[in-house]
């Protein structure tokens, strides 16, 4: 005989069965213009259910429109599809939940959607634009040495840009800026390109996918005119070609297609000149900590080495510096007292590009010095030492005209041919009317004195700020400028 209130206990099929599953449960929109997203709902439990969708939230019907059963019988073990669009109007940020309100469910499904849409500003930035690329550095200094700790994974973007605004489209840009907590699409102008015929329901763009800064999860802007336009998200990015996560709603003739951040406003002005011309200024913030995938450099002990001689075309200006304390009572001597055990030297680099490649391998190498955070070394790229005789292949020394330079430091050596040798010198002694440089390895090769282009000292040396300018004067020419110091 039974006991009073027994009951059949879980098996395995509850795992699975006899619940209403929301695959996904969360969709994750992120920065959009207009997308669209499939989702599935399951009747799990062996027998029909009546339903509903309700929409918890009271979302605008201009924010998502959800495509599907609504309400009804829904047959046990059956999938229902369904889709979820959002337009590139409504609500700047979207936080909205659907509940699916199933009779004698224990638990009823709820999808959660999440985003933020973008507002698009379609207007040709002026050639001059600026990219600002922001780390943040700890740097601890004491006595003998420093500490460096990196507090920002990667760097913060900053875009600045004109606009020039005709006089009709002036309430247009007005009326795309009454709410300055919305995300704007700021398209990296100066890397568009022509991609010429698209018609809507493409999904794959055609275009040179090198250096352009694209990346999957990121916007893809397609521009013919003010009234032509639209932003898509980016799939996949592939040699030659991008696919978007959803059709293009427009028919092109010529388009042109660029990258695009998703971004804040942070200063926005206007100038007004005579009956028609409008001038706008913008600076915006990237939401996103983008970085870059890191180039391969030369290494000398384990760290890069700055092999672009480039940074030296222009005067290099350049400080001697020791961080010290002043004593001065008024009344007695001055004196002074040091707060560090050696003198650092300070200069500017100075880059220049002419091209793509190079703007992107620039951006590279800022990025992987990551502010202060990274050091590196750096040839002074001068004649700071003549060599006076050949240098024999096993020989760990070699002799120079006389020279002030105290041991230990380290040097480069340049062939002729571009060859370069990384050394140490470990020691100094007179040799004759010059010195000998006593090195920590032989160079592995017979070397005469014509043949050396240069022997210059080789610096180990940081970023001295934890931001660079990035100035593009022009579709192709880019300048960028960054203080360093020796470590």
């Amino acid at each position: 005989m039974p006991y009073a209130g027994a009951k059949i206990g879980p098996a395995f099929s509850d795992d699975f069965y006899h619940k209403i599953y929301i695959l996904p449960r969360t969709i994750e929109l992120g920065n959009f213009t207009d997308t669209s997203k499939d989702f599935i709902v399951w009747n799990a439990y062996f027998n029909d259910r009546d339903f509903s969708v309700i929409n918890t939230t009271a979302v605008a019907a201009d924010d998502l429109t959800l495509t599907g059963n609504a309400s009804g019988a829904m047959p046990g073990l059956s999938v229902y599809d369904y889709a979820l669009d959002a337009g590139a109007a409504g609500s700047p940020a979207l936080d909205v939940t659907y509940t699916w309100d199933f009779s004698g469910a224990v638990v009823d499904p709820v999808l959660v959607v999440l985003g933020q849409r973008v507002i698009l500003l379609p207007w040709v930035a002026r050639d001059k634009a600026t990219k600002r690329l922001s780390w943040k550095t700890g740097v601890v200094k004491a006595y003998g040495q420093e500490q460096r700790r990196g507090l920002r994974r990667a760097p913060l973007q900053e875009i600045s840009y004109r606009i020039h605004v005709p006089d009709q489209d002036r309430i247009d840009l007005e009326s795309r800026l009454t709410d300055l907590t919305s995300l704007y699409a700021v398209p990296l102008w100066w890397l568009r390109q022509d991609v010429g015929v698209l018609t809507a329901g493409v999904t794959t763009i055609v275009m040179d996918t090198d250096y352009r800064f694209l990346q999957p999860g990121g916007l893809l802007y397609l521009y013919e005119s003010t009234g032509l336009h639209e932003a898509k998200t980016i799939d996949t990015v592939l040699a030659g070609s991008v696919t978007l996560t959803s059709a293009l709603t427009n028919n092109y003739t010529n388009a042109q297609a660029v990258a695009t951040l998703a971004c804040y406003a942070k200063n926005i002005g206007m100038t007004r000149r005579g009956e028609k011309i409008n001038f706008a200024s913008f600076d915006f913030t990237s939401t996103d900590f983008y970085e870059l995938p890191a180039d391969t450099y030369t290494q000398y002990k384990g760290l890069d080495v700055l092999l672009d001689p480039t940074v030296t075309v222009a005067a290099v200006p350049m400080q001697v510096v020791q961080s010290r304390v002043w004593r001065d009572n008024g009344i007695g001597p001055l004196g002074v007292g040091n707060k560090e055990n050696r003198v650092r030297v300070q200069d500017t680099q100075r880059w220049i590009k002419a091209d793509l490649e190079g703007r992107y391998k620039l951006e590279q190498w800022f990025n992987s010095r990551y502010g202060q955070r990274v050091p590196f070394y750096q040839p002074t790229w001068q004649k700071d030492f003549v060599v006076t005789a050949d240098i024999g292949n096993t020989a760990a020394f070699f002799d120079v005209e006389s020279t002030h330079k105290l041991a230990p430091f380290e040097i480069m050596l340049e062939l002729n041919d571009g060859t370069q040798f990384f050394r140490e010198v470990i020691t100094k002694a007179v040799q004759g009317s010059g010195h000998r440089l006593n090195i920590d390895s032989a160079f592995g090769q017979a070397i005469t004195a014509a043949s050396i282009k240069r022997v210059c000292v080789l610096r180990l040396t940081r970023h001295a700020a934890d931001s660079v300018t990035l100035n593009y004067q022009s579709p192709n020419i880019t300048r960028a400028e960054i203080p360093t110091t020796t470590h």
